[in-house]
């Protein structure tokens, strides 16, 4: 009989064992706009907790992204913290350029130098204790290429994701700034001397992060993910400012147009696994559904999620629908009062589940016949860091 009872505990070993060694990675680092956040402290959301959510067949997602980050600190920092993590056959996505635009194109190091050449020990210290600037052009592209090339040695897949765009309207569409691309009102060193002011041509990619990083995916052969583009067409299709600021970014406190609510989040994670999807990357193993869409003018659902369900089922069907516009989430009051339920609900789902894992199921409907389809995976928050609340 003692025999018979080792068994089942054998067999379980056994197969923990397997799983562990057969565990598939999406490991994300990046800014504040990706971070991990508390829930129970803030309505700030990274769209970098949600990613998950979409992927399937045994790959789960690991969140190293931490606000206050730049590409340099990227490599520095969060590389450092994931590497050993990272095993082959891994992805990692790789989005920085928020806070390498500290100094407005001027790298922080070249700066310390300037500054220390000056006579100007306070203000080089200042600098250096910020940590954060980089040029587009060079020293941007040269801290990326670090990670990528040790993502390279691991046998793992880098992929360069470029920013989400600030919500910077002029007029009804997205400022160049707003896009990570300095060009209209740049500094410079030049010959020793701190020039401001300084500007290109509109079509002078000289200070644009997203270009050199696209640049630099074509160099290495790697995946270029144009969040930013993707991001602006959204912002764009709300038609004004408030409409898009209201939708995904008001978090009910100050002003601020560069970090997400849950809407914003949610809408931006299932923006950059449909646009991975769209390009190969685990297309097998990325599931977008498009069953609900929603017009971002209208501000409406197209189809209301009115069946039943939990809050939390809700969050999850409502996190993997499509737009009529073919990029993501609009802005509306239904879904926005229905994912604050469900985020209180995938609160107290975090409190049951130590290790932040939850079996996740939704129902998707046919688009004619509302046939009930069950889809089943498991959603895995791993690794996720508070960020740095004073800091991009």
């Amino acid at each position: 009989m003692r025999k018979l009872k080792t068994w089942p505990w054998l067999l379980a070993t056994i197969f923990g064992i397997c799983m562990t060694t057969n565990a598939k990675k999406v490991h994300t680092l990046g800014d504040s706009t990706m971070a991990h956040y508390d829930e129970n402290a803030t309505n700030t959301r990274g769209w970098g907790m949600y990613f998950g959510n979409f992927l399937t067949n045994g790959w789960t997602a690991v969140n190293y992204a931490r606000g206050g980050r730049d590409s340099r600190g990227g490599y520095n920092e969060l590389w450092q913290n994931a590497k050993n993590s990272v095993a082959a056959g891994d992805y990692v996505l790789i989005q920085f350029a928020h806070n390498d635009e500290k100094y407005n194109g001027i790298d922080n190091l070249e700066l310390q130098q300037y500054y220390t050449a000056k006579g100007d020990a306070a203000n080089a210290a200042a600098v250096k204790n910020d940590g954060r600037g980089t040029t587009p052009s060079t020293t941007y592209k040269a801290c990326l290429k670090q990670i990528v090339d040790e993502v390279k040695a691991k046998g793992a897949t880098p992929v360069l994701v470029s920013a989400v765009c600030r919500c910077y309207f002029s007029g009804s569409t997205i400022n160049r700034s707003g896009r990570h691309d300095l060009g209209d009102k740049y500094d410079a060193l030049v010959n020793g001397e701190y020039k401001t002011g300084q500007k290109v041509a509109a079509d002078d990619h000289t200070m644009d992060y997203g270009y050199h990083m696209k640049q630099l995916a074509s160099e290495e052969g790697i995946a270029f993910i144009d969040m930013t583009t993707a991001t602006k067409n959204l912002y764009e299709s709300y038609g004004t400012y408030d409409k898009c600021y209201a939708a995904l970014f008001d978090k009910g406190a100050e002003t601020d147009n560069t970090h997400y609510n849950l809407t914003g989040a949610l809408t931006a994670a299932r923006l950059c696994a449909q646009l991975m999807k769209e390009q190969g990357i685990l297309a097998d193993d990325i599931v977008v559904p498009a069953d609900l869409a929603i017009t971002p003018a209208a501000a409406r659902l197209r189809r209301a999620v009115g069946h039943e369900g939990t809050d939390a089922h809700r969050l999850r069907l409502g996190a993997r629908q499509g737009s009529n516009c073919g990029y993501g989430l609009g802005g509306h009051s239904a879904f926005y009062r229905q994912t604050e339920l469900a985020d209180n609900a995938h609160r107290q789902l975090h409190q049951r589940h130590t290790h932040q894992d939850c079996l996740c199921q939704s129902i998707r409907y046919s688009s004619r016949h509302h046939q009930r389809h069950r889809h089943r995976h498991h959603w895995r928050q791993d690794g996720q860091r508070a960020p740095d609340g004073q800091r991009h």
